[in-house]
């Protein structure tokens, strides 16, 4: 079997083992969008009608409800009004991440254990870990995506069922750049910035992973402080031991992230390849 055929089997093999999970939970995170957005615009609907069937006007509904100004989407959309801080893109993003640590613990535990199926491929090491990392990083791509459709058919119901003059033209892009698909994005400047940091968290997540396979009991707590460092290093440093103009925190985002991938990568080869134990 050539290196391709073998990489493709086993990413087809990574993305079918996380489908039932991840799948089902992306579908209902993107369920739940919909039903916030929509429920959300029909109930600024269903209130504006009731105030002016009282008799009160559009603008007199505007200024009692809206401090006389027309309604955004985003206001509406984002869950702001209700102080709502539900935020579906950013509990998929958790959940992905600890599936990252998962689809690797998996393979220590159950009736079935595969990791020695998986130690006696007659595949290199870096393969099997790029096929875990592929997966993980297309199931965060399908989250995203179906996060922008739900949050484009609730910005299409928003504009559809509320009286036209009492709403403000936003564009849809704007809407999304201050709603909670936002959160995930955070410092990031572009989709450059926000893969290497993606790929750099997943291979420091596996990289944990193995350290706590190695030593046992207190790799835990090594794995741990690991992990700690390198949030310190995107959280902490660039935003507080640090004075970075936009350029600067640009170069730093692209700079650190790709040091890590490259370290992490060569690490967990190396822990998989000679440290790690059945």
């Amino acid at each position: 079997m050539q290196k391709n055929n073998k990489f493709s089997y086993l990413l087809n093999n990574e993305i079918n083992r996380g489908k039932k999970i991840l799948l089902t939970i992306i579908i209902g995170l993107m369920i739940l969008t919909l039903f916030i957005g929509i429920s959300s615009s029909v109930s600024i609907n269903e209130e504006i009608k009731q105030l002016i069937k009282e008799g009160n006007t559009l603008e007199q509904v505007l200024h009692l409800n809206f401090n006389g100004k027309l309604i955004s989407p985003d206001e509406i959309l984002n869950f702001v009004r209700y102080g709502i801080t539900i935020s579906s893109p950013l509990i998929g993003s958790f959940i992905i991440l600890c599936y990252a640590a998962f689809c690797w613990y998996r393979e220590w535990f159950g009736s079935n254990k595969t990791i020695y199926s998986l130690i006696m491929l007659p595949v290199s090491k870096s393969a099997i870990i790029l096929s875990k990392l592929v997966s993980v990083v297309i199931y965060f791509c399908v989250l995203i995506g179906t996060q922008f459709i739900a949050e484009f058919i609730n910005y299409k119901v928003f504009y559809a069922i509320l009286p036209k003059d009492g709403v403000l033209n936003v564009n849809f892009l704007e809407v999304v750049n201050r709603g909670n698909l936002s959160i995930i994005f955070g410092e990031f400047l572009n989709p450059i910035e926000l893969i290497l940091f993606l790929t750099s968290v997943i291979l420091i997540i596996f990289t944990a992973v193995f350290i706590e396979r190695f030593i046992k009991g207190k790799g835990l707590i090594l794995s741990i402080i690991y992990g700690c460092i390198y949030i310190a290093l995107y959280t902490y440093v660039p935003f507080e031991m640090l004075t970075l103009f936009a350029g600067e925190k640009l170069l730093y985002f692209i700079i650190v992230p790709s040091i890590s991938i490259i370290s992490n990568f060569y690490l967990s080869k190396y822990l998989f390849e000679n440290k790690v134990s059945v």
